[in-house]
This record gives C-alpha cells, sequence and structure tokens, in this order.
C-alpha cells in the first residue's frame, strides 16, 4: 500500500498546479507527475485503504475531499463485500470520534461524506447491511452535527435511491425500490421523523437548531411523498408544522412545502378527501397571514392550488361512480377555498397570481365549458360547485394581472407569456357566456374616471 504521506503530498501539488498556465512547462510537468502517482494508487488493489486513510489522517479539508470522492468511485465502480464493510466500520468509527470536526468543518465535505455513506447503504442494505439505520440513529444523542450528517444522510438516499433517474437500468431501479420498501416496512422511517420532530419543536431556540431545522424540513419535504402519510398526519408532526406556518417568519414558507407534498400525495379520492376534511384545510389557509409577504403567499398559493386541483379530480371521481354525498362534499369545499383563491389570482405580483393560474384556468376552461353543455338538462342536487357563478372573479383577475407592472425592470417577456396565457381563459368565457362577459366589461367601463386624463393608462390598455 501506498505511504499516505507521499500520497497526501501528491493531492495537495495536483491541487496547487490544477490553475497552472498550459504554457508552463515546469508547472504541467509537476502536475502530470502528481495526478499518475494520484492515479496510481487508486488502481492498486488497496487503493481503497490508501483513500481511507487519508481520508482520516489527513487535515487538510480539500485533502479529505478527494479522498471522499476516491471512495465514492470505488464504491460506484464496485468493490467486494469485506472492503465494503470495512469502510462503513471505518466511518461510522470516525463519524462517532470526530463530532467536533464534523460540527465545524465545511458543509461540501459533510455532503460528500453523506454521499459515500449513501452508497454503502445502496450496496448493502437490508441484505448485507440490515442494521445500517440503526447504527445511524444511535448516533444522533452525540450532538446537533450528527443529526445534521444524519439528515443529508437521508437526502443523500433520496437523490441517490428514491428520485426517478432515465438514465438507470431496469435492475438498479428494482434494486432501488427492495430498499425503499424496506425503509418503509422497518422501523427506521418512524424513528427519522421522531428525529425530525423533535427538532422542530424547538425549531427558533437557538442558531444551531435553526440550522437544524432547516435540514430537518427540507428533509421532511423529499420524504412525504413516499412514507406513510401517518408518519406525517399525526398528532406530532402535524401540529409542528402548522404552528411554523402560522408563527415562524423564518420557516413559514418550508413549511408550506411540507403541506403542499401532503396535499400532493397520491391516494384514492375518497382517502384524499377525508385527509383534506380532517385537517381542516381550508380554515387552516384562511388564517394564515399571507397578506404580510408576497414569497409566503407564493408558496401558500402552490397548496390553495393543489387543494383546488385534487379537489376538482376528487368530484370528477365521484360524479362517474355516481358518489352523490361525497360529490356534493368535495364541491362545498371547493366553494368554499374560491375566496382564497380570487385573492391571490388578483395578487399585486405576477409571481403570487400564476400560483394559482392552474385552478382558474380549469375552472374557468374545462368546467365552465361542461357546464354550459349541461344547460339544459337535468342537474344532480349534489353539483352545488358552478363555475358560472365566479366568472366576475375571474375576468377581474385577468384584468388585474393584464394591466402592465409599473416596475420598468419587471421582466416584459415573462409578462407577455403570461398574459397570452391569461387571454386564453377570457377567450374561452367569451366563447361560453358572452352575456356574462359583456356584462363584466360595461361595469368595468363605467367605473372609470369620465376624463380620459384622469385614467391610468395601464387601467386603460386593459
Amino acid at each position: 500500500m501506498a505511504d499516505v504521506t507521499e500520497f497526501e503530498r501528491a493531492v495537495l501539488v495536483a491541487f496547487q498546479y490544477a490553475g497552472a498556465s498550459t504554457t508552463d512547462q515546469q508547472a504541467q510537468t509537476i502536475k502530470l507527475q502528481a495526478e499518475s502517482f494520484c492515479n496510481a494508487v487508486k488502481s492498486q488493489a488497496d487503493g481503497w485503504r490508501a483513500e481511507l486513510q487519508l481520508f482520516e489522517h489527513s487535515e487538510h479539508e480539500q485533502v479529505k475531499f478527494y479522498a471522499l470522492q476516491a471512495l465514492q468511485e470505488a464504491l460506484t465502480g464496485g468493490v467486494a463485500d469485506d472492503i465494503s464493510v470495512a469502510v462503513r466500520v471505518e466511518l461510522l468509527a470516525w463519524l462517532q470520534s470526530h463530532v467536533a470536526y464534523v460540527e465545524t468543518k465545511a458543509p461540501y465535505l459533510k455532503t460528500k461524506l453523506a454521499v459515500v455513506i449513501t452508497l454503502l447503504i445502496k450496496r448493502d442494505y437490508p441484505d448485507r447491511w440490515p442494521t445500517a439505520f440503526t447504527e445511524l440513529l444511535a448516533l444522533l444523542p452525540q450532538g446537533a452535527s450528527i443529526v445534521e450528517m444524519y439528515f443529508r444522510i437521508l437526502l443523500a438516499i433520496n437523490e441517490e435511491i428514491v428520485e426517478f433517474d432515465a438514465q438507470r437500468t431496469q435492475q438498479e431501479a428494482a434494486h432501488n425500490m427492495r430498499i425503499k420498501d424496506a425503509m418503509r416496512e422497518g422501523s427506521c422511517m418512524r424513528e427519522s421523523f421522531d428525529a425530525i420532530a423533535r427538532v422542530l419543536v424547538n425549531a427558533e431556540g437557538s442558531d444551531v437548531m435553526r440550522q437544524l431545522s432547516t435540514s430537518a424540513l427540507e428533509t421532511l419535504k423529499r420524504y412525504i411523498s413516499w412514507v406513510d402519510i401517518g408518519l406525517v398526519v399525526n398528532d406530532t408532526i402535524w401540529p409542528l408544522i402548522i404552528k411554523l406556518l402560522r408563527e415562524s417568519e423564518t420557516f413559514r414558507c418550508p413549511a408550506a412545502n411540507c403541506v403542499f407534498e401532503v396535499i400532493d400525495k397520491g391516494m384514492t379520492p375518497e382517502k384524499k378527501l377525508a385527509m383534506l376534511q380532517q385537517l381542516q384545510i381550508l380554515e387552516m389557509l384562511a388564517a394564515l397571514p399571507i397578506r404580510e409577504d408576497d414569497e409566503f403567499a407564493e408558496e401558500i398559493g402552490e397548496v390553495i392550488n393543489s387543494v383546488g386541483l385534487e379537489l376538482v379530480t376528487c368530484m370528477d371521481a365521484f360524479r362517474h361512480t355516481n358518489r352523490s354525498d361525497l360529490l356534493q362534499a368535495s364541491g362545498t369545499m371547493l366553494c368554499q377555498l374560491m375566496p382564497l383563491v380570487w385573492e391571490l389570482f388578483a395578487h399585486e405580483s405576477k409571481d403570487v397570481s400564476e400560483e394559482v393560474f392552474e385552478i382558474v384556468n380549469t375552472v374557468g376552461g374545462a368546467l365552465l365549458r361542461t357546464e354550459t353543455q349541461a344547460v339544459g338538462k337535468p342537474q344532480s342536487e349534489a353539483e352545488v360547485f358552478r363555475p358560472s357563478e365566479y366568472i366576475p372573479q375571474i375576468l377581474h383577475g385577468i384584468y388585474r394581472q393584464t394591466r402592465f407592472p409599473e416596475d420598468s425592470d419587471s421582466d416584459a417577456a415573462e409578462f407577455e407569456e403570461y398574459r397570452r396565457s391569461l387571454y386564453t381563459i377570457f377567450l374561452n368565457i367569451v366563447r361560453q357566456r358572452p352575456h356574462d362577459t359583456l356584462a363584466f366589461l360595461t361595469n368595468l367601463a363605467q367605473n372609470l374616471p369620465g376624463q380620459f386624463a384622469e385614467i391610468d393608462p395601464r387601467d386603460l390598455e386593459s
């Protein structure tokens, strides 16, 4: 095995001369020699051991990062079972004995360490390393830095194993699915969410807790879509999310992202409606301070849009299965949601308005056409949501959003694109309900000042 000191020196030299001019022959020669030495070590049968020792013993962050990158490449390329065991034992032992180091060092180094541990999990869990999460969770009491490292590992697992990647082979995709199933079936996800809850309960207690809570909410957001919904919608996690939504200026936007993931989670229409009712989602949304902050209004707009689209999906399903009770319940909820939709659709910020465009487009497009085509036909009493009743609100929002912005620095191309999308809704309403459109325009014109000079040119043009 190569001498670790020489290996470290070669890595440092390679970094030192990485940006050397191509015309500096001496520098290029030194750089080539250093890189050749490093590559020779990596290509040896026991190169992994040299890389592991380099990571453990070097005091230079960039060298540690290089060593982890080399280990990542080795694991990706494939190693024997005994090598995998040796690497994971060494890394977990190092993590346990270097808590203070982990706490103070650069995020990029901690992220790379998380990736390497993730690759070990991907290779050996659950068959060859069934205790992977048990061992990692056992380290959490050692301090906030280890908890944060665990969240980094969970995020790396989500990226490397959970998220869809078209470049993965069918065999790799099947292997990843086995890992996900094992994580869902075991206790590791419940214990991981318990760890998240312990952080969020004191989210703003200190700078350390704020940093941890940022990682906790990001982890929560990534995992909601594929774990048991009961891990989130319960008496522990859900109240913490809602508390942050209502009270924390720091965390209300990431908390809103978590709420969106809950609403967007796949389930049957019956279960989705029951969940929305159980969570009292409409009452919760109506009580939020969305007028205080445009960024928060954007995030809540995404949630409101998702709730609306989910309710429309529920209504379609219940209509086809003749579930009049559930059709009426979902329609009633959609009616109750609409005031929030119209408030955000007519918002001063285009970015906020765009967040609810999909549900507005659905109401002013497909649903309105369906209602118009059904005129004269018998209507079920369960059809409580009538899109035509909201034509004035839709047209008002379109009028507000098609006005040229006061800010000359606004992106003109984005504004024009949104304007075209809004005019598509407008033209559909004109075709379906010309008299309602004319009534709105007449009322709008009557409310303009009598003298053209007194009219805001943006209002007149719109």
